[in-house]
């Protein structure tokens, strides 16, 4: 019974010591879901564009009139320039965009095997040739 006891008690010791040790790590997994959460909720914004067009207004010709016996008045005239400053400003919105994440399909490729061939091989055929031979007897 003493033996009983001290290996449950042992067993929950451990049990308590790994759900202790990996709180943090679930703790850190949530921080990183609301940080990616809100990153992916961020709006970026749009640059201001600022637009300068400026005018010019050509100067008038001088025509001369041919000279009179009485002297006339000339008229005088003057040139302006005037410049026009026009500032567009964007504000950023949000817009969904859809995108579709194309995926891997296999498609089977046939191949073609050639069939071997047979080929004739010429089988060596055997030949009977004669040859003389010399044998001596010893004399004893």
């Amino acid at each position: 019974m003493v033996n009983m006891d001290s290996h449950t008690t042992r067993l929950r010791r451990i049990l308590v010591i790994i759900i202790l040790a990996t709180l943090p790590l679930y703790l850190l997994g949530m921080v990183v879901l609301l940080v990616g959460n809100a990153a992916k909720n961020l709006r970026t914004p749009t640059p201001e564009i600022s637009t300068v067009i400026i005018t010019a207004t050509p100067e008038p010709s001088l025509t001369l009139a041919p000279p009179t016996a009485y002297p006339t008045l000339a008229a005088t005239s003057t040139a302006t320039i005037a410049s026009t400053y026009t500032t567009l400003t964007t504000r950023p919105t949000q817009t969904a965009t859809q995108t579709v994440t194309p995926t891997e399909t296999s498609t089977p490729t046939s191949t073609d095997t050639p069939i071997p061939t047979s080929t004739n091989t010429p089988i060596p055929t055997l030949t009977n040739t004669a040859t003389q031979t010399s044998t001596e007897t010893p004399i004893q």
